[in-house]
């Protein structure tokens, strides 16, 4: 017959093994935290480690080093977060001290090929380590919307957008191969981007304000609500490109390719200049959009037109 107390005992056994049942867990569980922050503790080390190294490569003589420690910078961006803001600074603060187009001394990574001028020449031909930087910097992770909304709480939007953005203002990046390159919210002020390669780039929103792209492949770039004020454009190709929205106010347009423009309708064209030899969409009318005829640079030349020493106007083609 079974007894209060056999059940009482029984009772007993049952308790005391599912309290050590949920000790194991406990403990699993402990040693599993322990673990967990053993390992991120020891993956913050390597990636610090990882990343002075890296840093302080950037200033090593020889340009392959250079460039290997641009390359380890990108994969610590990709796999860490917290570095991220301060990688995305210090590439593009390399650049804005490297990539001055060195007129004045000798070429660090080559000589020039037979025949091409100094300011013609590929970026990756005289500077590696700054095409290098450039093309990271151009496929950089996005930043989220909560990296976004913690910058703004920060430094308000201003900050956040500054910490989204990348700022190489100033920077010589003449012959610079930039297919593809997502630089949206770039700052690019007063950059100097002659014979650049920017095919199906993305710069929405990017401020090349004063900035010199002349013969620049800019085929299908994304120019929405660029600022391009001032931009000289001269021989650029803007086939395909979508202007919806670009700021083109007192734009150099002369021979620039526009045929097959996108919304070239939307962009703001006021004070723009062009000249016979810059092509635009069938249909489309310059004048009424407010782009005025470049103005001669040599009466001389001009006049040979009217034959009476008076400057021709040059007329629009479409």
């Amino acid at each position: 017959m079974l007894t209060i107390s056999a059940l009482h005992g029984s009772g007993t056994v049952d308790s005391g093994t599912n309290v050590a049942i949920f000790g194991a867990i406990a403990t699993a569980i402990g040693a599993l935290m322990v673990g967990l922050l053993n390992y991120r503790g020891q993956n913050r080390i390597v990636v610090t480690t990882r990343f002075g190294q890296a840093t302080a490569q950037l200033g090593e003589q020889n340009p392959d080093v250079r460039v290997g420690a641009i390359y380890a910078l990108e994969q610590i961006m990709k796999t860490s977060r917290p570095e991220r803001r301060a990688i995305i600074e210090l590439l593009a603060s390399y650049v804005l001290a490297h990539a001055p187009y060195p007129t004045d001394k000798p070429i660090r990574d080559g000589q020039p090929p037979p025949g091409v001028p100094d300011g013609e020449r590929p970026l990756r031909g005289w500077a590696r380590d700054v095409q290098a930087a450039m093309s990271v910097l151009g496929r950089r992770p996005r930043t989220t919307i909560r990296e976004f909304l913690r910058g703004a709480g920060s430094g308000g939007l201003r900050g956040a957008y500054a910490a989204a953005a990348v700022n190489v203002s100033g920077a010589d990046l003449r012959g610079g191969d930039l297919t593809r390159a997502d630089l949206a919210r770039t700052q690019m002020y007063q950059c100097k981007l002659q014979r650049a390669v920017l095919f199906e780039a993305n710069l929405s929103k990017a401020n090349l304000a004063n900035s010199v792209l002349d013969k620049a492949d800019l085929k299908q770039a994304y120019l929405h609500s660029t600022n391009l004020v001032g931009a000289s454009l001269r021989e650029a190709d803007l086939r395909r490109a979508d202007l919806h929205g670009a700021d083109l106010r007192n734009a150099r347009l002369e021979g620039a390719l526009l045929s097959d423009a996108r919304n070239l309708a939307k962009a703001d064209l006021s004070g723009a200049t062009g000249d016979p030899k810059t092509r635009w969409p069938a249909g489309f009318d310059p004048q009424g959009h407010g782009v005025k005829p470049s103005a001669p640079r040599q009466a001389s030349s001009e006049s040979q037109a009217t034959g009476d020493g008076s400057p021709s106007t040059p007329s629009y083609r479409a």
